[in-house]
Formats: C-alpha cells, sequence, structure tokens
C-alpha cells in the first residue's frame, strides 16, 4: 500500500554587495587635436550566504526526519576590471581606436571542512573602426582575448588566447530608410557559479550542481535588419542565426539513485531570431503614441544523449499619451514562451498602467496600477519534451494583483553634464557564484 509523508525544500541565499568606479577621460592637444583618452576602473564586492535542504518526514512529526540533506557555504568575492582607451582625431574617412582592458576576479569558498579559492582573469586589446566606406557606413573591431582561470580544487587550470570580430554595414537607400548585415565572432567562458559542484537539493532523488569541466565555446553570428522612420510610423526588423558549438546548456543525466540536473557542453546549438518593434504615431508627434514589440526564434540543440527543437514567442504592447506635464501610459505583456536551453518558460500575462506629472525638469511624481481588475501573477517553466526529466512548475503570486503604488522621482546631477566619449567595455558583474569541487560518495 502507499506509504503517506510530508516533505520540505529550502533554498535560502543572502548577499551584500559593493563597488566603486571611477571614470576619467582628458582630450589631447588643442580640442582633441591630438585625440581623446579614456580610462574606466571598477571594483566590486560581495558576500555571499548559501543554504540548500531537503527533508522527508512523517506527518506530523516535522522535528524526527526519516531523510535530511543539506549543504551550507559561504563566498567572498573581489573583481576589479579596468580600461584605456584612446580615439584618433576624427577624419573624413572615418574614426578609429585602439582598446587595452582586462578584468581579475578572486573567489575564496568558506565552509565546515576546508576553504579554498578560485582566481579567473581577462586580458585583451582591441582596434575599432567607425566610418563610411563608399557609401556604406561601417562599424567593426577585431581583437585578442587572453583568458585564464585556476582552482585549488581541480587541478586544471584554463589559460587560452581567442580571437574576436564584429562587423556591422549599413546602407542608406533613404535618409529615413537603412538596412544592415552584420557578422559576429566570440568566444564565451563558463562562470564561476556555473562551475559550482555544491549540490542544490530540489527533491530526493532530483539534485542540481554546476560542471567543474565546463570549457568555452565560440559563437558564429549573422544578422541582417532594416529601419524606417517617418512622421507616422517607425519600424525596425531584424533577423539573425548563431551557430554555437559547444553551447553550455542544461542536461539531465540518470545515475544508480537519482537524477542529476547538471549543465554540459553541447555539441550543436543553433538559433533563429527576429525581432520587430513598431511605433505608430497617429498625431503625427510623440504627443500619441501606439507601441508593439515582436519577438520569434527557433532553437535546435544536441547534447551527449538526446535533440531537441523548441520555440521562443513574445508580445509586448503599449500607448502613450503626453500632455504637458502629464502623461499616461498603458502596457501588455502576452503570455508567450522564451526558450532558453532545455527549459521553456511560458511567461505571465501582466498589463500595468502609469501616470506620471513632470512638477520641474528633475522631479516626477506618479502612480503605478499593477494587472488592475485582474486575477494572481503566473508564471511557469517546463522541460523540452525530449528530456529524461519531465517537469512542469508554476510559481502563483497573488500579491501582484491590483498593487497600487506611488512614485518618486527626483534626478540630481553635477559635475561634466556630457561625455565626449564612452567607455567600449561593460564592467558589471553579476558572477558572485564559485567553484566547489564535489565527490560523489
Amino acid at each position: 500500500g502507499g506509504h503517506d509523508f510530508s516533505a520540505s525544500t529550502r533554498l535560502n541565499t543572502r548577499y551584500n554587495n559593493y563597488w566603486i568606479r571611477n571614470y576619467f577621460e582628458k582630450k589631447l592637444g588643442d580640442k582633441g587635436s591630438s585625440g581623446t583618452l579614456l580610462a574606466n576602473l571598477r571594483y566590486t564586492h560581495f558576500n555571499n550566504d548559501y543554504h540548500s535542504a531537503y527533508r522527508e518526514y512523517e506527518t506530523g512529526e516535522p522535528d524526527n526526519p526519516f531523510e535530511n540533506h543539506h549543504d551550507d557555504y559561504k563566498t567572498r568575492y573581489d573583481a576589479l576590471f579596468g580600461e584605456i582607451q584612446y580615439m584618433l582625431p576624427e577624419k573624413r574617412w572615418g574614426q578609429m581606436y585602439a582598446v587595452v582592458y582586462g578584468n581579475y576576479k578572486k573567489s575564496t569558498y568558506l565552509d565546515t571542512e576546508s576553504d579554498f579559492f578560485q582566481k579567473n582573469g581577462v586580458a585583451g586589446t582591441a582596434i575599432q573602426y567607425y566610418g563610411y566606406l563608399g557609401k556604406f557606413y561601417t562599424q567593426g573591431s577585431v581583437g585578442l582575448n587572453y583568458e585564464y582561470s585556476k582552482t585549488q580544487s581541480v587541478d586544471k587550470p584554463y589559460s587560452k588566447v581567442n580571437p574576436s570580430a564584429n562587423i556591422r554595414t549599413f546602407r542608406y537607400l533613404r535618409r529615413n530608410l537603412y538596412v544592415m548585415l552584420g557578422y559576429r565572432f566570440s568566444t564565451s567562458l563558463p562562470m564561476i557559479s556555473q562551475l559550482s559542484e555544491t549540490n542544490q537539493w530540489r527533491d530526493n532523488h532530483l539534485i542540481f550542481h554546476g560542471n567543474s569541466n565546463l570549457q568555452p565555446y565560440h559563437t558564429h553570428q549573422i544578422e541582417a535588419g532594416t529601419n524606417i522612420t517617418s512622421r507616422y510610423f517607425d519600424g525596425n526588423l531584424s533577423l539573425s542565426y548563431s551557430i554555437n558549438p559547444g553551447m553550455i546548456c542544461s542536461h539531465f543525466i540518470r545515475t544508480d539513485d537519482h537524477i542529476l540536473e547538471t549543465i554540459v557542453n553541447l555539441d550543436r546549438y543553433n538559433v533563429f531570431f527576429s525581432r520587430l518593434a513598431a511605433t505608430v504615431k497617429p498625431l503625427g508627434s510623440k504627443v500619441w503614441t501606439w507601441g508593439v514589440f515582436v519577438n520569434f526564434g527557433r532553437v535546435y540543440g544536441r547534447g551527449p544523449e538526446y535533440e531537441w527543437t523548441s520555440y521562443r514567442f513574445q508580445l509586448n504592447a503599449s500607448t502613450s499619451l503626453m500632455l504637458g506635464r502629464w502623461t499616461v501610459q498603458l502596457g501588455y505583456q502576452h503570455p508567450g514562451k522564451v526558450s532558453e536551453g532545455q527549459l521553456v518558460r511560458p511567461r505571465g500575462q501582466h498589463w500595468q498602467a502609469n501616470v506620471m506629472f513632470r512638477a520641474t525638469d528633475n522631479l516626477f511624481v506618479g502612480l503605478i496600477v499593477k494587472k488592475p481588475f485582474g486575477k494572481d501573477f503566473r508564471d511557469s517553466e517546463r522541460t523540452v519534451h525530449t528530456s529524461i526529466v519531465h517537469s512542469e512548475t508554476e510559481g502563483i503570486i497573488k500579491d501582484w494583483k491590483n498593487v497600487v503604488s506611488l512614485t518618486l522621482n527626483w534626478n540630481i546631477s553635477f559635475g561634466k553634464k556630457r561625455n565626449y566619449h564612452s567607455p567600449q567595455y561593460d564592467n558589471l558583474d553579476s558572477d558572485t557564484g564559485i567553484l566547489n569541487k564535489y565527490n560523489e560518495k
């Protein structure tokens, strides 16, 4: 006969994040006649606490579990990013830039048994060009990246130089209409958190952790697009196709006593993606606008044991009315779905109304209403049908409906109002995880 029992799954994470950034810009010569020098520096620090547990116990006896699994650890994470860029003076043939950049990360893992550290670094240089070549406007860059990763727990340091290339060419058919063709080649390293092999207990038979043997992968992407602007209509259509051999993706492995959800390098991962953005201006100005944003994609993946095809679809629509100091906005999000690796995530249906009043040039006050007259907010996730694990998870947020909130936006600015140039590389860092080599017992 059956056996009734209760179970609980607990996952707690907590972190503190501190960062400081400095930006420097200097025009050389008479008003930049000898070029412009830019420097960009950022330091980031994280403290991260993690706890994952799964318990099974007889109903009514929560203090006496017959299954009790848990993992706890803390991490201390520091990252330093720097960039130096030299921009040549603008010429008739265009403009060129020389960039040198790099970052260094160190993470320290703390638990009850042993401590260890992870080091990860990137250094690179690139030459960039912007300008007209005949009737074509071209943006392009070529460069080299040196990438390094080492940890005490896995004796497999990674050290490699990878090339990068990115070029986009625009041809204006009319002043308000252009077509674009582009190509991009890049290399992606696994994040420290993807290398982590600390267990996360989904239940007693499904465990998740990363993969310390992940390798970097390359991406080849071609793209094409067109854009038109006019008094009553603005539109942008873009198409892209990417080939990602070795793409890092979620994967399920069946073992003797449980199923492991982990991350692997795939044999193939190809993505076709299209995006349409359109704005209608019935009055011929921005006083009243209607906007629509549509994404459609097809994903094909092939891993060590099976292959799959999935799709993504997103639709957002909005309208805005601006009358003097008043702005009224209405927005709608269609459920649709997003395909990411082997996971399909149908999005929640959502609508929202905003009313804003501009008291001064820098002070805005307003009212936001989320899902007026609507039911609860639902979001979900499921695996593709060929996966050995068929699961579907749905989240229901009761507090999301009929939310009314006040907003205050006050912009305070000082110093130089506008930089002559801007950094070429994003120095933000969201990787707060750590590698923990887990030995199966």
